[in-house]
C-alpha cells in the first residue's frame, strides 16, 4: 500500500503545473535564448563584414593597378607609334640623309630645316627635345644646339640602341640626361662628373632607314617624366593615401612621389627637386613623417616587401600589411611590366583601407557584450553598424567607379577600337580577340537590334540617345553567360573622328549584396521584435532622430504620427518620469558619458509600460559629439516577474518564520535539558537539528532584510551616537562568537566623544556581519582587529582579519547576493551569502560608504565611514 501511495505522489509531482516559483526560471531561459540569437547574428555579420572589407581592399588595389598598367601600355604604344610615324616621314628622311652626307659639317640652314620639320612633331605630344643620332652615337642635329656633335645619351643606356634597331621603336625608362662634350679632335667624349646629373629625361626612339632599307640614323624624342610619365601614374590616387608609382630593376623610384613635400621637409629631397631616381624603395624602419630631425639621405635599408618582389619580376599583392618606403604600414599590389622593363605598384595606408571594417567590428563587439548583459542590446548597435557599413560601401563604390571599370571605345560604326584590361576581366575576351569586332558581340541577341537602332538614328540625325545616360543592361561574356551590367556612354573626338567611350561595370556582386542586405535587415527586425528592443539615433547637428520600427511598436504609435524630434519621444514618457529622463539626456550631453535609466512610457492607447532607456554619444575625429544613439527596452514583463518573485519570497519567508521559531525554541529546550535528561545519541541529533534550525532562522532573517531594503520598508531610527560606545557594545555581543572559533577580538584606536548619525541597532547588525565574517576566515588562535579612526573629517571603522584574503576573481562580486569566495565556503564556514550585500545596503541607507582592502595570503580589511557630527550645547 505504501509503495502505491509513493508512486501516486511521484506521478502528481510530475504532472503538477508550476507555481510562481517556476516563472523566473522560464523568464531567464527565454532571455537567454533571445541573447543567444542576437549573438549568433552578430558573429555571422562580423565575419561577413571582415571578408567583405578584405575583398573590397583587394579589388581596389588590383583594379587600380590593372587600370594603371593598361594606361601605361597604351601611353607607350601611342608614343612609339608617333615616333615611328615621323621616322617614316619622307621629308624628314630626306633631311636626315642630307645630314649623313654632310657629316660633321652640316650648314646652319640644314639645322633650321630640320627644326621646321621636327619641332611641330615634338610639340604635338608635349616632348622636351628632339635629336637625330648617327649610327656611331654622335648627335647630328638637335633642338638643344649645345648637344650637336656630342655623344647621344641613348648610347649610354645598356642594350637600348640594340632594341631600337631590332624593333620599330623603343621607349626608355626615366634617367638623368648628361650632356657629354667631345674633345677638340671631335672623336672622344669627355666624361662629366658623376655629381652633374643634368636634367631628368626619358627617350623614345625609332630607326630612320634609307631607300634601300638600311638604318642610317636614329630619331630620338625626349620626354619629361615628371609632366608626362608621372601624370599617368598620378591618376591612380583616388583615395587620400592611395599611391601608384613605378620602380626600376634596382628598386629606384621612376615616378614622382605623392609624398614629395614630406620628403623635402625631412631632407631626403632638395627644395624644388623631384623624387624620380632620387629615392630607393627601401624600408626606413619608421614613419618618416614622424621624423623630428632631418633624415640622413645616405641611409640605406632593405627593399620593401613590394620592391623585393617586383624587381624579381614577380607580381602579387599583400592585404595584411607591410612597411612602405615612407615607413607607413600599407597594403599594396604590384606587377612587373616586361614590355617597359619596370615594375608598377599601388599602395595605400592600411589604417585607411580597413578604417571602416575596424570601426564596424569594434561597434559590433561592444554591441554583443551589451546584448549579453541586457539580453537585447546588440540589436540597435548591430543596426547602427549595418547602417555605417552600408554608408561606407556606397562611398567606397563611388570612389572605385574611376579605377575598376571596363573602358571600351567604339567608332561611329560600332567597331571596337580600344578595350582595356578591366573590360577583358569583365567580358572574358583578350584585347587581341576583341579589337576590330562589332560591339554587339558583348550583347545578347535581344539587345543587338536596339543598339543597331541607336547607331542608325545617330547616323541619320547626328544625335545619339544613349550618350550621357547611365543604363543597366545585360552583358554577354565570351563563355556565353549573361550578367547584369551598368554602362555609361560619352562621346569624344580624336583627330576629328567622333568616338564613343563606354564605361562598363559588372554589377553582379552588387545585385547579390542587395539581396543579402535585404535578408540581413529582415533578420535584424526579427531579433528586435523577439527582444522587444527599439532603437533611435539622434543627429545632434541636424536635430533629427531616426527611430527603428520596433521602437514604434514599443511606444504604441504609428510611424507617420511621430515627429523625428527628441521632444516627440519625451512626450511619450510618463509625466512623473519626464523630468528625470530629460535630466539624464542633458547630463550625458554635458559630461559626454553614457546614461542608463529605468522609466515609464504611456502608449498611444493610454497603456503604461516600463522600459529601460540607454544612450551613448558618438564623436567625430576632433572629439565633438555628433550623434546620441540609444535603445528603449520594454522590461514590463520582467518587472512583473520580479514583483511576483519578491512577493513569493516575502510570503514564504514570513510563513516559515513562525513555525521555525517554535521549532528552534523547542529544540533549544530539549538540548538544554529543561524537559529531562536525554541520551547521548539523542542529544547529538538534537544538537545538529538546533544548529541547522539556527542557520535557517538567520537565512530567513537575511531574506526578509533584503526584501525590506528592496521595498523600502526597513525602518531606520537615525540619531547621533558615540562611536566608541557602539564599538564596545559590538565587541561584547560578538566576543562569545569569536571564542567559539578560537579567535580573539581586539580593539585598536579610538576617537573619544566622536558622534555619528546612525541607527544603533542597524550599526550593531553591520558590526556583527563584518566580525562574524572575519572570525570565520581567521586561523584558530588568531585575532580580529577592530580599528576606529578619523579620516578627512569622517569616522572610519575597520574590521581586519589575517586569513587567506579574497581572490582577484571574486573581488568584483564581493557585495553581490548569494556569493562567497569559494563554492565550498558555504559548507565549511556557514552563512547565506547575503550578509555583505545587506551590510552594504544598510551602510548606504545611513548615508555611509563601505569598501575593503585585501591581499591574498595575508588577510582582509572591511571598513565603513560616516560623517562626524558636531553637537552644540
Amino acid at each position: 500500500m505504501d509503495d502505491k501511495q509513493n508512486a501516486l505522489r511521484t506521478s502528481q509531482r510530475k504532472h503538477a503545473k508550476p507555481g510562481p516559483a517556476g516563472e523566473p526560471k522560464w523568464y531567464i531561459i527565454a532571455a537567454g535564448i533571445a541573447a543567444m540569437l542576437v549573438l549568433i547574428i552578430s558573429g555571422y555579420s562580423t565575419s561577413r563584414v571582415q571578408q567583405s572589407a578584405r575583398d573590397e581592399v583587394k579589388s581596389l588595389l588590383l583594379d587600380t593597378l590593372n587600370a594603371t598598367q593598361a594606361r601605361m601600355l597604351e601611353w607607350e604604344r601611342l608614343r612609339r607609334r608617333s615616333v615611328e610615324y615621323w621616322a617614316l616621314n619622307s621629308e624628314i628622311v630626306g633631311v636626315i640623309g642630307t645630314f649623313i652626307a654632310y657629316g660633321d659639317h652640316a650648314p646652319e640652314l640644314l639645322h633650321r630645316e630640320a627644326s621646321d620639320l621636327l619641332t611641330p612633331a615634338l610639340q604635338g605630344w608635349d616632348g622636351q627635345a628632339y635629336s637625330v643620332v648617327s649610327m656611331d652615337g654622335r648627335v647630328l642635329t638637335s633642338s638643344n644646339a649645345e648637344e650637336i656633335g656630342t655623344r647621344s645619351p641613348i648610347f649610354s643606356i645598356p642594350g637600348y640602341v640594340t632594341k631600337v634597331l631590332s624593333e620599330k621603336s623603343r621607349i626608355s625608362k626615366p634617367m638623368h640626361h648628361k650632356v657629354l662634350p667631345v674633345s677638340k679632335d671631335g672623336r672622344n667624349p669627355i666624361s662629366a662628373p658623376d655629381a652633374e646629373l643634368g636634367r631628368l629625361a626619358q627617350y623614345v626612339s625609332a630607326p630612320v632607314r634609307a631607300d634601300g632599307g638600311n638604318v642610317m640614323a636614329i630619331l630620338v624624342f625626349e620626354l619629361d617624366p615628371i609632366q608626362d610619365f608621372s601624370n599617368i601614374l598620378s591618376s591612380g590616387r583616388a583615395r587620400d593615401s592611395l599611391e601608384t608609382f613605378a620602380v626600376d630593376v634596382d628598386g629606384a623610384l621612376l615616378s614622382e612621389s605623392r609624398f614629395i613635400d614630406d620628403l623635402v621637409k625631412i631632407g631626403l629631397i632638395e627644395q624644388g627637386g623631384h623624387s624620380i631616381l632620387r629615392m630607393k624603395i627601401t624600408d626606413p624602419g619608421m614613419d618618416l613623417r614622424q621624423q623630428t630631425t632631418r633624415a640622413d639621405p645616405g641611409k640605406k635599408g632593405d627593399l620593401t616587401l613590394m620592391a623585393s618582389g617586383v624587381i624579381q619580376g614577380h607580381g602579387g599583392y599583400n592585404i595584411d600589411g607591410y612597411r612602405s618606403y615612407m615607413g607607413h604600414q600599407v597594403v599594396g599590389a604590384w606587377v612587373w611590366v616586361p614590355e617597359m622593363g619596370l615594375g608598377l605598384a599601388t599602395e595605400m595606408l592600411q589604417s585607411e583601407a580597413y578604417a571602416t571594417y575596424l570601426t564596424v567590428s569594434w561597434q559590433m563587439m561592444g554591441a554583443s557584450i551589451l546584448a549579453a548583459i541586457l539580453l537585447v542590446g546588440l540589436a540597435v548597435l548591430f543596426n547602427f553598424a549595418r547602417a555605417r557599413l552600408s554608408e561606407s560601401t556606397r562611398r567606397l563604390q563611388s570612389i572605385l567607379d574611376n579605377v575598376m571599370d571596363g573602358i571600351i571605345v567604339i567608332n561611329e560604326k560600332g567597331m571596337i577600337e580600344t578595350y582595356n584590361a578591366s573590360a577583358a576581366g569583365i567580358f572574358g575576351y583578350d584585347v587581341t580577340e576583341i579589337e576590330g569586332e562589332n560591339i554587339t558581340v558583348l550583347m545578347p541577341d535581344s539587345d543587338k537590334d536596339i543598339h543597331d537602332g541607336y547607331l542608325k538614328a545617330y547616323r541619320q540625325r547626328k544625335k545619339a540617345p544613349f550618350v550621357g545616360v547611365s543604363r543597366e543592361v545585360t552583358g554577354l561574356r565570351k563563355d556565353g553567360s549573361r550578367f547584369p551590367l551598368d554602362i555609361a556612354v560619352t562621346e569624344m573626338y580624336i583627330r576629328d573622328r567622333r568616338m564613343f567611350l563606354g564605361i562598363a561595370r559588372d554589377i553582379t556582386d552588387r545585385k547579390h549584396a542587395e539581396e543579402e542586405l535585404r535578408r540581413s535587415e529582415e533578420d535584424l527586425k526579427s531579433a528586435q521584435r523577439i527582444a522587444k528592443l527599439g532603437g533611435w539615433s539622434w543627429n545632434l547637428e541636424t536635430d533629427e532622430i531616426y527611430w527603428t520600427e520596433e521602437l514604434f511598436n514599443i511606444l504604441g504609435r504609428a510611424p507617420n504620427s511621430f515627429e523625428n524630434k527628441i521632444d516627440a519621444f519625451l512626450k511619450t514618457v510618463h509625466p512623473e518620469d519626464r523630468a528625470d529622463v530629460r535630466a539624464a539626456i542633458d547630463a550625458s550631453l554635458e559630461t559626454k558619458t553614457p546614461y542608463m535609466l529605468e522609466h515609464r512610457i504611456v502608449q498611444g492607447d493610454g497603456n503604461v509600460r516600463t522600459v529601460m532607456g540607454q544612450g551613448e554619444l558618438t564623436f567625430n575625429s576632433v572629439g565633438k559629439a555628433v550623434r546620441l544613439n540609444g535603445i528603449v527596452h520594454d522590461i514590463t514583463d520582467r518587472k512583473a516577474a520580479e514583483r511576483l518573485k519578491s512577493e513569493f519570497v516575502s510570503t514564504v519567508s514570513h510563513e516559515l518564520r513562525t513555525p521555525l521559531t517554535s521549532i528552534h525554541g523547542s529544540l533549544g529546550l530539549l538540548v538544554s535539558g529543561a524537559v529531562g535528561e536525554l541520551s547521548q545519541q539523542c542529544s547529538a541529533l538534537l544538537g545538529v537539528a538546533l544548529k541547522n534550525s539556527d542557520r535557517l532562522v538567520r537565512l530567513i532573517d537575511d531574506i526578509l532584510d533584503i526584501e525590506k531594503l528592496e521595498a523600502g520598508r526597513m525602518v531606520f531610527d537615525i540619531r547621533p551616537c558615540v562611536v566608541d560606545e557602539l564599538i564596545v557594545q559590538a565587541l561584547e555581543v560578538n566576543k562569545a562568537y569569536g571564542e567559539a572559533y578560537g579567535v580573539s577580538l581586539v580593539c585598536k584606536g579610538a576617537v573619544p566623544d566622536a558622534f555619528v548619525a546612525v541607527d544603533s541597532n542597524r550599526f550593531a547588525q553591520v558590526m556583527a556581519n563584518l566580525i562574524s565574517n572575519a572570525v570565520k576566515f581567521s586561523p584558530k588562535g588568531g585575532e580580529v582587529v577592530i580599528t576606529v579612526q578619523e579620516v578627512a573629517k569622517r569616522i572610519r571603522v575597520s574590521v581586519t582579519d589575517f586569513g587567506p584574503g579574497i581572490s582577484k576573481e571574486f573581488q568584483s562580486r564581493i557585495f553581490k547576493r548569494f556569493t562567497q569566495a569559494d563554492a565550498s565556503d558555504t559548507r565549511q564556514k556557514g552563512g547565506t551569502g547575503l550578509g555583505l550585500s545587506i551590510t552594504k545596503a544598510i551602510v548606504e541607507k545611513m548615508n555611509g560608504k563601505i569598501d575593503f582592502l585585501t591581499e591574498e595570503g595575508k588577510g582582509t580589511t572591511f571598513y565603513f565611514e560616516f560623517d562626524r557630527k558636531n553637537l552644540v550645547g
